[in-house]
């Protein structure tokens, strides 16, 4: 993949303020601290799409937190209880925690993007000097032209490099068993859906298998066949569709034991886990 360095930035809505949940926040004891909190979490997990990962040098998130955003202890674990308790934060698994209000709210930039941002502006500086006659094309204009290009061929290169061959595979058989289901279902963005697959497998730690089990099983429950209509709810679900496979097992194994005359069938088990 292009070594092409990003900048990024929260972008903070005009009504943050006046939100429910930050407007409680505030009004207790030490608020405005773990409000100050709140938003240093939201800088850190940016770059990760919203997620703060629990590394486990340390023995807990909160101690984590503690010394990667230099405050004090109790009043991290305070703004935690706080942040669970509102559901701004979801735990994802073991290790991941999500910012519920972040992705939606995450600014970025590539290098290259940068750069030619840059040079426009400088280029309309030009303009305001040369307004007198006509001119040739300076080298700003060159150099912005020989940029735009550059990004260009940075941005298809990377969108080809996003995702493997097999992350497609399953977007694409998610979409045909929602299409079995309902015949009426919109396509999709594959190349989106793609690239959440491959979050699910980098950013989750989920196998190719686990994936491709969860998708099926999904698809053909009552009840999950109408929630998970994308891979970001697939992606979403996952953790609580695996509780309730699991469940299923554990049931089927009771009947097993108290039918003496059921006859296994013999299989391989997806460790989804």
């Amino acid at each position: 993949m292009a070594n092409n360095k990003k900048y990024y930035w929260l972008k903070l809505k005009n009504d943050f303020f006046n939100q429910r949940e930050v407007k409680k926040l505030r009004k207790v004891a030490g608020g405005d601290t773990f409000t100050i909190i709140y938003l240093k979490m939201q800088l850190l997990s940016i770059k990760n799409e919203g997620v703060i990962t629990f590394e486990k040098t340390e023995d807990n998130l909160a101690e984590q937190l503690s010394i990667e955003l230099d405050e004090d202890l109790e009043n991290i674990e305070l703004t935690l209880a706080f942040l669970i308790k509102n559901n701004l934060i979801e735990k994802l698994n073991d290790e991941d925690y999500l910012l519920n209000k972040v992705p939606q709210s995450i600014g970025s930039e590539s290098e290259s993007a940068e750069r030619v941002r840059r040079l426009r502006n400088k280029k309309k500086d030009q303009k305001a000097l040369h307004c007198n006659g006509d001119v040739t094309k300076s080298n700003t204009e060159i150099e912005l032209e020989k940029e735009l290009e550059l990004e260009k061929e940075t941005e298809k290169k990377t969108s080809r490099l996003k995702f493997e061959t097999f992350d497609m595979q399953l977007a694409t058989k998610l979409y045909d068993m929602m299409k079995e289901n309902n015949d009426g279902v919109k396509k999709p963005n594959f190349d989106n859906w793609a690239n959440e697959v491959r979050l699910m497998r980098e950013r989750d730690n989920r196998t190719e298998e686990q994936i491709d089990y969860v998708i099926e099983y999904s698809q053909k429950d009552t009840f999950w066949s109408t929630v998970v209509l994308s891979v970001k709810s697939l992606r979403k679900n996952f953790d609580k569709i695996v509780v309730q496979i699991k469940k299923n097992k554990q049931n089927k194994r009771v009947e097993k034991r108290q039918d003496t005359s059921y006859n296994e069938v013999s299989g391989t088990d997806i460790d989804l886990m």
